[in-house]
């Protein structure tokens, strides 16, 4: 993870999710992240799928590439296993587990994953930090 410059993004897959299941989003929710990184653009990406969507880390990297405003080629290395990524511009520099609660406006997160590895948590706190639109937000690592 990197804390030099670049632009970091916040993407919750769970509105899309919820809205396909005709129920609201849940304000109290958690599941799996990874970090997404485009060394090209030197940009990153936080992505948060829930629960019920992403069984594996490699799920949300998979739904992440399929986004229609990125559709980065992949593939699965073993059915099921691990999504690589085809090209050289894109990594998933790690991922872990998250929680938020809209209520308490709080954000943890803990965990790694077996297919990814970790991410600097401390240093993932600080960019979600710095996003606007968590301003009065608590970002926790537990």
């Amino acid at each position: 993870m990197t804390t030099g410059a670049g632009s970091f993004e916040i993407i919750d897959l769970s509105d899309a999710f919820y809205r396909e299941k005709s129920v609201p989003t849940p304000p109290a929710r958690g599941g799996k992240f990874v970090v997404m990184r485009n060394e090209t653009d030197n940009a990153e990406y936080l992505v948060l799928s829930p629960a019920a969507q992403s069984v594996y880390h490699t799920n949300v990297v998979e739904r992440f590439c399929r986004l229609e405003r990125f559709r980065i080629p992949g593939h699965y290395l073993k059915k099921g296993e691990r999504f690589v990524i085809d090209g050289m511009d894109w990594t998933v520099a790690g991922g872990g587990k998250w929680d938020l609660d809209e209520v308490k406006k709080e954000l943890r997160f803990h965990g790694s994953s077996q297919a990814y590895g970790t991410c600097l948590l401390v240093d993932l706190t600080n960019r979600v930090a710095a996003v606007p639109s968590m301003a009065g937000w608590r970002t926790v690592i537990y």
